[in-house]
């Protein structure tokens, strides 16, 4: 199983009354750790687009992430 990379953007904290703990994630590490995701997604999608044939790939996954990037930067998402 791969090691889930937000692990390192997760924070601990005390409730305010004192009383045990919530987690959050640290937002500009988070940004940063999708950022190297996405980078890393473009690569994969401009290396793929590349191969011969690639239009016939099982089930278009270079559409899906293509979409998938898009949906990313509609919701806000800045590189």
């Amino acid at each position: 199983m791969t090691p889930n990379p937000l692990l390192t953007a997760l924070r601990q904290y005390r409730h305010n009354h004192g009383e045990g703990f919530v987690f959050g994630y640290d937002k500009e590490e988070t940004d940063r750790i999708v950022a190297k995701l996405v980078e890393a997604l473009e690569e994969m999608i401009d290396v793929a687009q590349r191969v011969d044939g690639w239009e016939s790939f099982p089930n278009d996954p270079i559409e899906r992430a293509e979409e998938a990037l898009a949906l990313y930067r509609k919701q806000g998402g800045d590189l």
